[in-house]
């Protein structure tokens, strides 16, 4: 039978820092039977051995208690005990070790001596390390460096390979309504793609959280396209993000950004030892930690709104007559007052999204109260517009002499890196030119002192001679024409050749000019020319034949900006990119996405790209860009 946790075993003792119950003293030396009599012997009582901690004296905080007892933790007690044959009690010794290990009586390091001591003869080795593994990625990868060193740094110390697990992570501290869309994110397997779509996420996390959508409501969102202000999230994938929205909400404190700087703010005061105010008196001068500190605290700037719009919108909202209880209204509310104040909606779009459902992003107001509403807001127009505008075009000139900037020390530098490679392109070629001088120089003056008038054969000339001879026969002189012109007898052939030369087909000729085969073309030409299938052709695996296509580029980039510029454009150009744009406005028209688009044009019969093709060309656009 598995020894229980609180067993003396030197092994599991010396894992959890349990001291071995001391030696016996050694025996007292005899004495002499005529000095000493005999007397009765009292039994002594032997030592108690020093007990190992039990896990009934562990506490554990609320956030590992709750994982301790969650149904992932029992999954993953359950899979252990299945993949590896184990029994109860080991289910119960790997239970208690995690309990020693959470509630800091032990380190990783340490648990993992105590399970080599327990399985290290019952399991081989390449068993063991599968199993620690898996039990440092699912039990202690979500604790992060709340355990020191972490799961991570031990794995990589023992040169373990942690399985993949979904992710998963235990919060101790609030999350704000940005932070949980990216742990939402994380947890579903999607990715956010910029703002416009972490934004909407966010605002169903508060939504969710408030109360105000329901799960249903949430999946709808989820799956609507994001033409239409949804995310276009596939169901299955939805569905994982709805189970991790509800798992977040319910595990962690999810706060607003404001909330959460404010809850900053009382840690960092908790943490501040309580000082009393210096006692400043006429004679006594400030010490020097006194004197920096006073000074960064008159240098600090009192919170208050950053920019004439912010100012500007909490203006209005104090003037406003309707103020919302709910904070996601409350945030909407102001949202409309922004686009109006910056003249991005007319008065009447004001008044049709003040009356829209708040279901649709509106703010679910009648007639009535969206015209007096909408008055006020008016008012505060015509006080706040100019001030704003005049602010956003600063702005505007302010970001415009940065990028003029950018640009000028972008030219710059380019054109100082292309004078280098002019530089040592024609140096090169000076140095090719010289060699090659020295070397018709020194043929010349060989010849020029030798009797006979062709230089001796180089030794891999000559080899290469015989290589030939045995592979084409020895040369023969031409009896017959090769083409349409005879060849002079003097020059001499392979058998080869001459056969090749019979077989070839006339080619067409247009006022005495003959033609050849494919007319050669550069990079920018291949890059115009690609086709689907010239792309097919580049490569089975589309990202490689993207990846050869970049390369085409960069080599442009090589000779010079220009040339790269060109092959990009001519990349655009292609019917590779015509046949990927064509799905794109097919997508827009019936509302499809272009993966689904593209599957049922290919169930259809029709020779279009692959979903693998399209996100292949998707990667291949966002890294060309000049």
């Amino acid at each position: 039978m598995t020894p229980d946790i609180t067993s003396t075993g030197p092994g599991l003792a010396a894992s959890v820092g349990v001291q071995p119950p001391p030696a016996p003293s050694a025996p007292t030396p005899p004495v002499p039977e005529a000095i000493v009599e005999p007397s009765p012997v009292v039994p002594v009582p032997a030592a108690a051995p020093a007990e190992p901690p039990s896990t009934e004296n562990v506490d554990l905080d609320p956030a590992a208690l709750q994982f301790f007892l969650s149904p992932r933790y029992a999954a993953s007690s359950t899979s252990v005990q299945k993949n590896f044959s184990l029994s109860d009690d080991d289910r119960i010794l790997l239970e208690d070790l995690d309990r020693l290990v959470l509630g800091g009586k032990t380190d990783l390091e340490g648990y993992l001596v105590a399970l080599e001591e327990e399985f290290g003869s019952r399991l081989s080795e390449e068993q063991r390390d599968t199993m620690y593994a898996q039990l440092l990625a699912e039990r202690f990868l979500p604790f992060g460096d709340r355990l020191k060193p972490n799961a991570m740094e031990v794995a990589r110390a023992e040169n373990l390979k942690l399985p993949p697990v979904s992710h998963y992570q235990i919060y101790v501290k609030p999350l704000t309504y940005s932070g949980a869309a990216t742990e939402v994110a994380s947890s579903a397997g999607f990715s956010l793609m910029g703002g416009p779509i972490r934004e909407r996420l966010r605002e169903l996390i508060l939504s969710k959280a408030k109360g105000v959508r329901a799960d249903v409501q949430v999946l709808d969102a989820l799956t609507r396209s994001i033409d239409v202000g949804g995310l276009g999230l596939d169901r299955p994938t939805a569905d994982k993000a709805l189970a991790a929205m509800n798992d977040i909400i319910s595990r962690a404190n999810v706060m607003s950004e404001d909330e959460y700087a404010n809850w900053l703010s009382d840690e960092a005061r908790k943490k501040a030892a309580p000082v009393a105010p210096p006692v400043i008196a006429q004679d006594v001068p400030l010490s020097p930690d006194e004197a920096e500190i006073a000074a960064i605290q008159a240098r600090m700037p009192k919170p208050g709104p950053s920019s004439e719009l912010d100012k500007a919108i909490e203006a209005t909202v104090q003037t406003l007559t309707y103020k919302p209880d709910d904070e996601y209204i409350s945030k909407r509310l102001r949202n409309v007052i922004s686009s109006r104040l910056r003249n991005v909606r007319s008065q009447m779009e004001l008044k049709q999204l003040l009356m829209r459902d708040t279901k649709v992003g509106g703010m679910g107001m009648d007639a009535t109260q969206a015209e007096g509403l909408a008055k006020q807001i008016e008012q505060a127009y015509l006080q706040f517009h100019e001030t704003i505008a005049q602010e956003e075009k600063s702005k505007i000139d302010t970001q415009l002499e940065e990028q003029k900037r950018k640009i000028e020390d972008r030219r710059k530098r380019e054109a100082e890196e292309h004078a280098k490679w002019f530089e040592d392109k024609i140096r090169t070629r000076k140095t090719g030119e010289a060699q090659k001088s020295q070397v018709v120089e020194d043929m010349r003056r060989v010849m020029g002192g030798q009797t006979s008038p062709v230089a001796p054969a180089h030794p891999v000339d000559a080899k290469e001679e015989r290589v030939q001879t045995a592979k084409f026969g020895p040369l023969v002189p031409v009896t017959q024409p090769l083409q349409k012109k005879d060849v002079p007898t003097q020059v001499k052939v392979s058998p080869a050749t001459i056969e090749l030369a019979q077989k070839a087909p006339s080619r067409p000729s247009l006022d005495g000019m003959s033609y050849g085969g494919p007319q050669l073309v550069g990079l920018v030409g291949e890059l115009k020319a690609l086709s689907v299938a010239e792309f097919r052709r580049l490569s089975k695996n589309p990202q490689e034949a993207a990846m050869k296509i970049r390369q085409k580029i960069e080599t442009l980039e090589q000779e010079s900006f220009d040339k790269k510029v060109d092959g990009i454009r001519a990349f655009q150009e292609s019917k590779l990119q015509g046949a990927y744009m064509a799905l794109v406005g097919e997508s827009f028209r019936t509302m499809k996405p272009v993966v689904a688009l593209a599957e049922e044009k290919r169930k259809a019969g029709s020779d279009t790209l692959s979903p693998d093709e399209i996100a292949a060309i998707v990667a291949l656009n966002s890294a060309l860009h000049f």
